[in-house]
């Protein structure tokens, strides 16, 4: 009944033809926006010229153009580390010394305070003077290899219930109209 309720309800609900605003994701649907979303992109290897845009989406590294924007919440940081052994207690694998390029594996904080501080790069990085950070793993079209992450770890600061947390949402959505 419930359920049913619900479903009612949102098919009476006038629809949006546009949102541009905050969302908030719990759980496993924000477990697969950075898997899905975030982390594809973090590569800082340049797509290759020709590609088209499928090829190009599935590439990945669609934020070389975003450093020093924000990308997500600025309570949030995020850290990739192939050198971590563990995380939350729980053994980790896929973990490494050393990339795929013979560069030493490094921690990156990729993210921090919502604002994309830096890439997860190879040794083609994108723009001069950039070096490969040891994240060489993703092979590309063309036997490239391409910046990835391996162990993200996404940490938050300034928690608070999740009612707080909605009735912020909510007024956030409001100010932005």
């Amino acid at each position: 009944k419930k359920i049913a309720d619900s479903i009612d309800k949102l098919g009476k609900a006038p629809v949006m033809e546009r949102y541009r605003g905050p969302v908030l994701f719990e759980g496993e649907g924000a477990v697969g926006l950075l898997r899905y979303s975030l982390a594809p992109n973090l590569g800082g290897t340049p797509v290759p010229e020709g590609l088209n845009p499928q090829e190009a989406k599935n590439f990945g590294g669609a934020f070389t153009d975003q450093v020093g924007v924000r990308v997500l919440a600025p309570s949030l940081t995020v850290v990739d580390d192939p050198t971590a052994r563990e995380g939350g207690g729980k053994a980790l694998i896929g973990g490494y010394k050393i990339d795929d390029e013979g560069v030493e594996a490094k921690r990156v904080e990729v993210v921090k305070d919502g604002f994309l501080k830096t890439l997860l790069l190879s040794r083609t990085p994108s723009q001069k003077g950039q070096v490969s950070n040891g994240h060489a793993r993703r092979t590309a079209e063309g036997g490239a290899f391409h910046g990835s992450a391996t162990n993200l770890f996404v940490n938050g600061k300034g928690a608070v219930s999740r009612k707080a947390l909605q009735d912020r949402l909510l007024a956030t959505a409001r100010a932005s109209g």
